[in-house]
């Protein structure tokens, strides 16, 4: 999610959750924890590349939250309204932990496992583009300014409420969606290395689901209608040789594998150089990629005729390549 609807959903927990004077306290807590994991904005002072591979990495995770919680709990201890440490510490772990709930539910995936593997973890329940979702949580908090205490809190719960059982039906449909998937690939004979679901923009009740096998990437579009049609599209997969081999292990390609879930690679020579593009699979079955989403071709390797790199980009951005030698 972006930080804005972090923030928000940290202040409505606090305003449905307390009342009296410890709202203001705890207000100023779940706020500052629902969006201290994203001040991992810091890393582009190291540049794009840095920001890019290491954006919801150890802020976000089970072993980073608690070693940066009590640093954020002593500055509102020191600086924030009158109230004990035990109360903060215990508050900001909760926004924090609410922040990190927020991003698994979405596509991109989250190093919750950070620093000891860098693999992303998503459930992809909820889009970044369903405006619902966002805007019923960013009014609820606005209106609840402009009601008495009583109807404020009221509100505010029915709002977390609400957002957390669109997450949890979310879930159920996800299901639903990928076991009619599953029964309309085998309706056709086609048996799946693995299937992943992704949301269909604002609707939770809609669903683009992706199976790959190993010559083959399949789409369908799940409706949950109890008489929609499932249509299944293939792609064929491109060829692999020793250069997608060797470039499928470097560091920016290995990152794009980690976050993209079905990934095509290509092959192509241009003179004395050879070319590797690896690209989303999921763009394979639409004319363009989705607005707000990253472009299709996610990372690009270029070896001479030694294997040796000579350039590496990753959704458009640079990477030094220097010392990567691979004619071993």
């Amino acid at each position: 999610m972006d930080l804005i609807t972090h923030g928000v959903t940290g202040a409505l927990l606090a305003r449905a959750a307390f009342d009296g004077e410890a709202r203001e306290a705890a207000t100023a807590a779940l706020t500052l924890g629902a969006l201290f994991p994203d001040f991992d904005v810091a890393l582009l002072l190291c540049g794009r590349y840095a920001y890019l591979t290491g954006h919801r990495g150890i802020t976000h995770s089970i072993a980073g939250i608690p070693l940066f919680a009590p640093a954020v709990a002593g500055l509102l201890y020191v600086l924030g309204p009158p109230a004990t440490y035990p109360f903060y510490l215990g508050l900001v772990l909760l926004g924090m932990g609410l922040h990190v709930l927020y991003d698994l539910i979405t596509s991109w995936g989250t190093m919750i496992l950070a620093p000891f593997t860098e693999r992303k973890f998503s459930w992809s329940l909820i889009s970044f583009r369903n405006a619902p979702f966002v805007l019923t949580l960013w009014a609820s908090l606005a209106v609840s300014f402009f009601l008495d205490p009583a109807w404020s809190q009221a509100l505010c719960r029915a709002a977390m409420a609400t957002s957390l059982g669109t997450i949890v039906v979310a879930w159920i449909s996800k299901r639903v969606a990928r076991s009619r998937f599953e029964a309309a690939l085998a309706r056709e004979g086609i048996r799946p290395e693995r299937i992943e679901g992704f949301p269909g923009g604002s609707r939770i009740f809609t669903w683009s689901m992706f199976a790959e096998s190993e010559g083959a990437f399949y789409h369908g579009r799940v409706h949950l209608a109890p008489a929609a049609e499932i249509k299944i599209r293939s792609t064929a997969k491109p060829p692999e040789n020793e250069f997608t081999e060797v470039a499928a292990v470097l560091p920016p390609v290995r990152f794009y594998l980690d976050v993209t879930s079905f990934v095509r690679r290509d092959y192509r020579r241009e003179g004395d150089l050879h070319v590797v593009t690896f690209s989303n699979a999921r763009f394979d079955f639409r004319q363009r990629p989705p607005r707000g989403m990253l472009p299709g071709e996610g990372a690009r390797v270029v070896f001479d005729e030694a294997r040796r790199v000579k350039e590496a980009v990753v959704y458009g951005i640079p990477v030094p390549v220097a010392g990567w030698a691979t004619s071993e």
